[in-house]
């Protein structure tokens, strides 16, 4: 992830061999923490709410985690066939 200034975050590849940069997807406004799916897409949260979106592509609401006390998401990470998530963020109090 590479922040280009303070309103302009991008996911980018980095090409070992030529050492260039493609960018693939803005972040979410703010957001910098990301995981990647086995299929290619990119997962990451704000607030309560998940966001799923392929390289080139637009981000997608998936779920929102409110419901279930989640306040703000800061951490993810998805295991390698794509079926669990870790989530690290706030729980509201009960």
């Amino acid at each position: 992830m590479r922040k280009i200034d303070q309103d302009n975050w991008w996911i980018e590849a980095y090409d070992l061999d030529t050492g260039e940069f493609t960018r693939l997807l803005p972040t979410l406004p703010g957001r910098e923490d990301y995981a990647w799916m086995p299929d290619g897409s990119i997962i990451m949260g704000d607030g309560s709410k998940l966001f799923l979106a392929r390289p080139g592509g637009s981000w997608t609401e998936i779920a929102d985690l409110a419901n279930a006390g989640v306040t703000g998401i800061t951490r993810l990470a998805i295991n390698d066939t794509g079926t669990r998530i870790a989530i690290v963020g706030d729980r509201e109090n009960n």
